[in-house]
């Protein structure tokens, strides 16, 4: 059975599976590419920061690997995006982010009266990427790589973020003490 040719085939990039480069959890001199302010599920307002990695091994990572996925779904999402609450107990992060961003780029930002997001664009922040473990819809865990933090880019000797474990719920009781004493009582 003779399989048939595809156009465009020699030009194509070689991608092979699990062969390609996986993000390794550390700090990372990020560059903002994209601002938005928008309302989350519950209408609070929100800054959304489209980012990529500036510099290194990794340097662009997130748009090239949005243009890999681009091809086998015109339809796919840009995955490096982080999203902030402005409001409530999202406010002291809110200030911190943008302190942060400040720090690293010499520039003041009007937290109190608002700012044209458009001068976010090209600035630089410290990311620190760690590993988290999810739920697989098999029931298996598995493992990615998040940004869990923006600091100032004068922190690059921050130690390297622990594994975030997924905590289960676990509903047996085969661990549960059955004869309890009066002494074993706390109090």
């Amino acid at each position: 059975m003779k399989i048939q040719g595809i156009q465009g085939y020699n030009k194509e990039q070689t991608t092979i599976a699990g062969e390609g480069t996986r993000l390794e959890p550390g700090n990372y001199l990020c560059k903002i590419l994209g601002v938005a302010c928008k309302n989350d599920k519950n209408g609070n307002p929100m800054l959304v920061l489209q980012y990529d990695i500036a510099e290194g091994d990794y340097k662009d990572y997130y748009q090239n690997l949005h243009k890999i996925k681009k091809e086998s779904n015109p339809d796919a999402k840009y995955k490096a995006n982080h999203y902030q609450g402005m409001t409530g107990e999202g406010r002291k992060f809110y200030k911190g982010l943008l302190t942060a961003i400040e720090k690293s780029n010499g520039i003041k930002l009007d937290g109190e009266n608002g700012f044209d997001g458009d001068i976010l664009k090209g600035k630089v922040f410290l990311g620190r990427f760690g590993e988290e473990e999810f739920l697989k819809d098999d029931g298996q865990i598995g493992t990615f790589i998040k940004l869990r933090f923006i600091t100032s880019t004068d922190k690059k000797d921050l130690p390297i973020l622990d594994k975030k474990i997924l905590k289960q719920d676990d509903d047996s009781f085969d661990s549960v003490e059955t004869d309890i004493t009066e002494d074993m009582l706390p109090f």
